[in-house]
Order: structure tokens, then sequence, then C-alpha cells
């Protein structure tokens, strides 16, 4: 049976939650699979939540034998920050990025990985005064069945 996009989102939550149980970030988390967020960022605390988002799945025909897959899988890192000053979120990054690292070592469900990049985003609640921080993490995937 070919690989889909939620096999490798299955396989990226079970390596980041082994690893994270090994000690192997910075901080302690729990990685989830989820199709969307909660948006009532009220609910969110400093400690940070991983989401494993499948984002994207293409067939693109080579020839008459092979056929490449393409995945796009997305993490989503979000966390209730205090302010937005550079001193406060520059640490913040070193999760997402140790994450970034993590799997570009792996071998996710015996496919390729081909590139993952980091994106800082800010959501605020005036009504609550709160303010998150979320960084998402796009990671492409390809293999040829």
């Amino acid at each position: 049976m070919p690989i889909n996009v939620t096999d490798i989102a299955d396989a990226i939550v079970e390596a980041l939650n082994d690893a994270g149980n090994a000690s192997e970030f910075t901080e302690e988390f729990t990685a989830k699979r989820s199709y969307s967020l909660n948006t009532n960022w009220s609910e969110y605390t400093e400690t940070p939540e991983v989401f494993v988002i499948s984002r994207k799945e293409v067939n693109q025909p080579e020839d008459r034998e092979d056929d490449r897959f393409e995945f796009g899988v997305g993490i989503a890192v979000i966390r209730k920050v205090a302010n937005t000053e550079v001193d406060t979120i520059d640490p913040l990054l070193d999760l997402p990025r140790s994450i970034r690292e993590f799997l570009n070592k792996r071998d996710m469900a015996n496919v390729n990985s081909e590139n993952c990049t980091i994106e800082v985003l800010f959501l605020s609640d005036e009504l609550y005064q709160d303010s998150c921080l979320i960084t998402t993490l796009g990671s492409e995937y390809w293999t040829e069945q």
C-alpha cells in the first residue's frame, strides 16, 4: 500500500514524543496530530504545545513505471508570551529549531526529506490581553512508488 501524508504525520508524532521522553529537547512537550488549532488563545500557557498537521499530498507521474509523491507536514509550536521583545522571543525559538534539526536527521516513514522552513507569528486577544507565539515548521517530503 502506498504511503500517505497521515503515515508521515503519525511517524513524526511518534518520533517527537519518543525523543521528548528521552530528554532530547530543551523543553518538555507532547506532540499531537491535529487538523486545526485551538483559537481560544487564553487557553494556552507558557508551556509549549506542539501540533502536527497533515498539509498536502501530491502525486506527480514521472514515467510509466514510477510516480513521485510529495507530502507536506506542518508543525505548530504554540505558547503564551508576556511580551514580544527580542530578549523574550529569541530563546523561545530554540525548541522549534531543535525540532527541525531532529527531523532533518531522521528517516520519517521511509520517505526523503526535502526542506523545513520555520516561520514566526504572533496572535493577540485584546479582550483578554493574551499574546501567543506561534512558530510553524513546514516540512516537505517525497518518495517514488
